[in-house]
């Protein structure tokens, strides 16, 4: 990976001297009217268990990574009127983002980086233009991910947004069990369609997510490597990938979210389920609890691959 951000390598000590750092700002400006800048922690947990059909050892893996973000907007963003976890978006606030995370890989045994920067503008407070960028590195594999967005909000309290999203990974992927693990380039790219409204009123609302998108995934698997037992391809391309999320504010301070994500591929079939709530303990400071599960079920053998991440996570406000 080109990039590197050593100095974000933080310790438990200098995470935890961080955080409480970050509190003791935002108390003291917990008066003034809305925020600047949102920090964030997380530390995540995973389990992974990988069918014996598919990797050949059936093990239960569970690796731990630490996530932090931090997104500065370029005015101050009122959280007066609105339920707190919409603030950003009802405020039709324009923003630059940081984020770093360490990923273990532990097909490999070791501790794997990566990092996202992104831009979301909002312009004569009804056009939606942005842009990210981000690297991970997952042992002998790099990924470079490249989005752009453009959408407009179609009321004060919906946007709709259109997605294009282009991934390359490169390196050497682990096979099904017989087969050794192959150099590989995998190229996809993604065009999204995305739909967030909300009805609120000042202490409550109810916000919900759809998003339709297509895949279009290119792999250079050399040959005898490009097919799974049953006579399954891993190339497909066109495929439709359907979400939904919805998050329910019973009070301004609380996010109840439930959300729902399934795609059909030619070589297998994708589900994701997340589950999360976030409770804002002051203006300015939240607690959350993320989870996550993503299921992989391959077309043509009896075995699947199941990751499980369970997030907790702080987010400081000032």
């Amino acid at each position: 990976m080109a990039a590197k951000l050593p100095l974000l390598g933080l310790s438990r000590v200098n995470t935890i001297f961080f955080l409480a750092i970050s509190l003791l700002l935002s108390t003291s400006l917990a008066q003034a009217e809305g925020y600047w800048v949102e920090l964030g922690g997380a530390r995540d947990f995973h389990t992974k268990l990988i069918n014996p059909a598919v990797y050949g050892d059936g093990v239960e893996r569970s690796p731990h990574s630490t996530d932090f973000d931090a997104t500065f907007y370029f005015g101050r963003v009122n959280d007066r009127d609105s339920v707190y976890g919409e603030a950003a978006f009802l405020a039709k606030a324009s923003s630059a983002s940081l984020s770093y995370r360490e990923n273990p890989f532990v097909d490999v045994g070791n501790k794997n980086n990566g990092f996202a920067l992104g831009v979301h503008g909002v312009i004569a407070e009804r056009f939606i233009l942005g842009a990210s960028y981000s690297e991970d590195e997952y042992g002998r594999e790099d990924l470079e991910t490249t989005a752009v967005e453009a959408g407009l909000y179609i009321s004060d309290n919906a946007s709709l947004t259109l997605v294009y999203e282009e991934d390359g990974l490169a390196g050497e992927v682990h096979t099904h069990a017989g087969l050794a693990n192959a150099k590989t380039n995998i190229d996809s790219e993604r065009l999204g369609l995305q739909l967030h409204m909300v009805t609120s009123s000042d202490n409550a609302a109810f916000a919900l997510d759809l998003s339709l998108a297509f895949l279009d995934l290119k792999s250079s698997l050399p040959i005898g490597f490009d097919t799974l037992p049953g006579g399954v391809k891993l190339n497909e391309s066109d495929q439709p990938e359907l979400g939904a999320q919805a998050t329910l504010y019973p009070h301004r301070q609380l996010a109840l979210v439930a959300g729902y994500k399934q795609a059909n591929l030619d070589a297998l079939d994708v589900e994701r389920i997340r589950l999360a709530v976030e409770v804002f303990i002051t203006r300015m400071v939240a607690v959350g609890i993320d989870y996550n599960k993503e299921e992989f079920i391959f077309n043509g053998l009896p075995g699947e691959i199941d990751d499980q991440v369970y997030k907790f996570g702080v987010k400081v406000r000032l």
